[in-house]
């Protein structure tokens, strides 16, 4: 019988954090596949909860593929799914490299944003999955309480209300810190140029991550710094020794990571990994710009914690957005720049002056309504049955000796073709078949993963998507036998 973990009072329903002892049991194997779990009754008994809440819990692991449920003989827990093959990982650390990936960027998202495709290009969320009709209502709310919201000028650091909302919700990310530490931008975008700005000038070199989310290779380009891309380690992240000789050699000014759900790899580093880099960064006064995009489309009960979370000398430069999971047309991001504060509220404000008042003043109603957390929650279960079935769908179309990832969030896969395909082909071919996806060598400062795709799936699964996949599985078959 699991035991409940302590928890805030508001910060996980007691159904979530029911299914989350169990599911910690089948992670550790202390349950193992085809183990019987206790009856609705029996549970509720046993932990002192309403039936209601332990139906609930039971229903949460259903739909997570933890469990299932044998008529007439009650819950089991069920078999891991067909272990696939992970992508192979980049090992070695290539030198700086000026970035120069712009048009190609640009021609991907053209295609990527054609409602015409189908849509497993762009890392979005589809907008029948986010709450429209909450927002509106978000909107007319302040509108008529701020009817002056459109004559003055929003502060640089962003509106207070939002500001006071943003920190309001750090205990989420397991950090304490006030109102006035929040920088408002607009979008994610925004927040990760600030900070590159604020720690770089054109002509430093930068360390990322390899591979690395285009956007912010695209930000590095457009302020003329170099890239010295170091491998991604699933669950290990970068090797520590690696970084260090780096900062000494090349004199990077800082670091861009992602500890939650990388883009594009997917993965999760653990915790002491997270305070490992952390620590490093912190001896060698590396300032660490930690990209969170993902952060809150998690597939367990629990939200992981960011780096920030383990930041004692403010050289952590947390940058999150609300534009990938509720709100796109907000387009709001913010930016905790830790000691860096003054300099990137100088450049906020000398770059767009502010993020506009409306969607601040709406984003602020609506979370500290509690929409926030309840979308969330319907929303990543809807994610995580999309993100499961895209993988099983690339297991069966694609050929013999694909690899993939299987996230724990987040919403898109990193798929290694075999036979050294390229996946710029793939691209091609993909798009006169009118599906977008995206080419692995954009996610590179030297052009490399040449043979990879990133598949995004932000919409419910569908038999147009079965088919879509099944499409690329075809051509992907083509480019492999005319290799042959």
């Amino acid at each position: 019988m699991p035991a409940l973990e302590q928890s805030r009072p508001d910060e996980r329903p007691l159904y979530v954090r029911v299914a989350g002892s169990f599911e910690s049991q089948i992670q550790n194997r202390s349950l193992k596949p085809g183990d019987k779990l206790p009856s609705v009754r029996d549970l509720s008994r046993r932990l002192g909860i309403s039936t209601a809440t332990a139906v609930a819990a039971y229903g949460w692991l259903e739909r997570h593929g933890a469990i299932h449920a044998r008529p007439q003989s009650g819950h089991y827990v069920a078999a891991r799914p067909p272990s696939v093959p992970e992508p192979r990982t980049e090992t070695r650390t290539h030198p700086p490299a000026s970035v120069s990936i712009g048009e190609l960027v640009l021609e991907v998202q053209k295609t990527a944003r054609d409602t015409r495709f189908a849509p497993f290009g762009e890392a979005v969320v589809s907008p029948e999955l986010l709450p429209a009709a909450r927002l509106n209502r978000s909107v007319r709310m302040v509108t008529a309480a701020f009817p002056q919201h459109a004559t003055i000028y929003e502060a640089p650091a962003g509106n207070p209300r939002l500001r006071r909302q943003i920190a309001r919700l750090a205990y989420r990310l397991s950090c304490t810190f006030s109102p006035e530490d929040v920088i408002v931008t607009s979008g994610a975008i925004e927040a990760l140029n600030l900070a590159i700005r604020a720690v770089a000038s054109p002509g430093d070199v930068v360390g990322v991550e390899s591979p690395v989310c285009y956007e912010i290779l695209q930000a590095l380009e457009s302020f003329g710094v170099k890239a010295l891309a170091i491998p991604a380690r699933p669950r290990l992240g970068p090797d520590l020794a690696e970084l260090e000789r780096a900062f000494r050699k090349h004199k990077i000014k800082c670091f861009l990571m992602s500890g939650s759900f990388q883009n594009p790899l997917g993965y999760l580093l653990p915790d002491p990994a997270k305070a490992d880099i952390v620590a490093l960064a912190g001896r060698l006064r590396l300032p660490i710009i930690e990209d969170d995009a993902f952060g809150d489309v998690a597939f367990s009960p629990q939200r992981p914690r960011p780096l920030k979370s383990f930041d004692r000398t403010g050289g952590v430069l947390y940058c999150a957005t609300y534009s990938h999971v509720v709100a796109p047309g907000f387009h709001i991001g913010w930016i905790h720049p830790g000691r860096f504060r003054a300099r990137v509220e100088a450049l906020k404000g000398i770059t767009t002056t502010a993020t506009p008042s409306l969607p601040q003043l709406a984003l602020a109603e609506f979370l500290e309504s509690g929409a926030y957390e309840r979308h969330l929650r319907k929303l990543n279960e809807v994610l995580f049955q999309s993100t499961r079935m895209l993988g099983a769908a690339v297991a069966e179309h694609f050929p013999e000796g694909t690899r993939t990832t299987l996230p724990d969030g987040g919403f898109f896969l990193w798929v290694q073709l075999p036979g050294n395909i390229s996946g710029f082909k793939l691209y091609q071919a993909a798009l006169g078949e009118r599906i977008a996806i995206v080419p692995g060598m954009i996610f590179s400062p030297h052009k490399q993963f040449r043979d990879c795709v990133r598949l995004s799936c932000g919409w419910p699964w569908s038999d147009q998507a079965e088919s879509a996949v099944r499409k690329m599985g075809q051509l992907a078959e083509r480019l492999l036998r005319s290799k042959g």
